[in-house]
């Protein structure tokens, strides 16, 4: 674990863990938890809205049977002028209060509101009975929760006020007995639920698991494509993009090895020769014949230079070798401009001319005028000295191009064919040269999606090497 880093005042700042050593989070737990956690709210939520829906009508069934009790007493009571009074005979009562769970309680009010008959010291509704109507209020009485039911009721025009009331022991029960059938079977369904969520998860992530096990199973050096057609539709997107991944790896590795090969299949030739020369010049006496072996070697290191420059521009040019983030919307007057003093340098014994006319690209900057360096090079080096060698740029047809043009002798059309190849060069080409030249400019051009054209210079004289970006490329820049 990396240390705590403290702040500028000495104080410890807070922990901070490195990539590599934050938890990882499981996606199969991440979905189990998801999953297990809403469907106990929606079993939660299914229990609480069943159990409303059966307690409610029951609670209203014992309600109702109060209110017929009550006014079940309504036909015995009696009332003169002078008072109120309840004729109920034994019989009667005891039908009543019969109840198999709970004790049942009345009492008679008269028109003054004092209690006549019953259970005198039973607590009386808030605010009276009702005028019409039946009005259902808990209370406490003996110490036990009583529910109770009052009506309002007159006789020969006299009111009165009957309240019947009993204890909550079969509500209580009925209560339990709803809960348990509402509970029970949503535990059953919910513990099912959780089996079959979570066998469904462990299927459903099968393939990705399969997936994982393909590539670990996989040598470092097999970097094939992933099979689709046995992948889940979720997880193709993933596998084409891994596949996209896997083939540029392939292809870094593929310009890795070839350019490893180039560079020794072109270094061991020199470095023998600088070999020979050295040990000649060792073993010489003479003076004058140990300076020309010593300038033969810088000779040979100057052409090693260059290779190695030459590779290394290969290398850059192909895919993977500089990256895409190198792109940029650029002028090419401006950018052959910026590069031009060293061409002219290097054509003093040539008729040099540059028509330069603006056209937007989107390019590598250090790429292209690598490119048109070696352009502008190879017609230096193959034309014969006062030899006209023009460069250019700008657009036609709305077609951004560069092209250098050279009135030497220009090739047959069998080596026009073969221009970019690596390692060719024509029959009776001066010495000093790799072959790589043209080949830098082909994998420059494929690198910016150009087109490489190779054909006659005006008047079909030399040789007209022209590069043509595409048009969409410009409108998009």
């Amino acid at each position: 674990m990396s240390a705590p880093a403290t702040d500028e005042g000495g104080g410890a700042a807070a922990l901070r863990l490195a990539p590599a050593e934050l938890p990882q989070a499981s996606l199969r737990r991440a979905l189990l938890r998801r999953l297990i956690v809403q469907l106990l709210v929606l079993s939660s939520a299914s229990g609480l809205a069943a159990y409303s829906l059966l307690y409610a009508p029951a609670m209203q069934a014992f309600d109702d049977a109060l209110a017929d009790a009550a006014l079940s007493i309504a036909p015995y009571v009696h009332s003169n002028q002078d008072r109120t009074e309840l004729d109920l005979s034994p019989q009667a009562e005891r039908v009543l209060r019969y109840d198999r769970r709970d004790r049942v309680y009345y009492v008679v009010f008269d028109r003054s509101g004092r209690p006549i008959a019953g259970e005198l010291d039973l607590p009386a509704p808030a605010g009276g009975p009702p005028a019409a109507g039946v009005r259902y209020y808990d209370a406490i009485y003996r110490g036990q929760a009583v529910r109770a039911a009052a009506i309002s009721h007159a006789v020969n025009g006299a009111p009165y006020d009957i309240v019947v009331a009993e204890t909550m022991h079969k509500r209580d029960r009925l209560n339990l007995e709803i809960a348990a059938g509402v509970l029970l079977p949503a535990l059953f369904v919910a513990f099912g639920a959780l089996v079959i969520v979570r066998r469904a998860v462990t299927e459903g992530l099968r393939p990705l698991e399969a997936l994982r096990r393909d590539i670990a199973q996989r040598a470092p050096a097999d970097l094939h494509p992933l099979p689709t057609i046995h992948s889940a539709l979720e997880l193709q997107p993933l596998v084409r993009e891994f596949n996209q991944l896997l083939g540029r790896l392939r292809d870094a590795n593929t310009a890795q090895r070839r350019f490893i090969g180039n560079a020794a299949h072109q270094l061991r030739t020199p470095l023998a020769a600088l070999r020979t020369q050295i040990e000649l010049a060792l073993g010489e006496g003479d003076e004058a014949a140990r300076a020309a072996y010593l300038r033969h070697c810088r000779a040979a290191a100057d052409r090693m230079g260059r290779l190695v420059n030459q590779l290394l521009a290969l290398s850059a040019a192909e895919p993977g070798g500089r990256g895409e983030n190198a792109m940029r919307r650029d002028d090419l007057a401006a950018l052959l401009a910026d590069a031009a003093p060293a061409w002219i340098a290097r054509a003093q014994s040539h008729d040099f001319g540059l028509e330069l006319e603006p056209a937007a690209v989107v390019c590598d900057r250090l790429l292209l005028q690598e490119a048109v360096g070696n352009l502008v090079d190879n017609a230096l080096r193959y034309t014969a000295p006062g030899s006209s060698v023009t460069l250019r740029c700008g657009e036609r047809g709305g077609v951004p191009y560069v092209e250098v043009e050279d009135d030497g002798d220009g090739l047959v059309l069998q080596e026009m064919e073969r221009v970019g190849e690596r390692f060719y060069r024509p029959a009776d080409s001066p010495g000093g040269g790799s072959g790589l030249g043209l080949a830098i400019v082909r994998e420059i051009a494929s690198r910016h999606e150009a087109h490489m054209q190779v054909g006659r210079g005006a008047g079909g004289r030399g040789l007209k090497i022209e590069l043509r970006f595409p048009a969409a490329a410009a409108s998009a820049a």
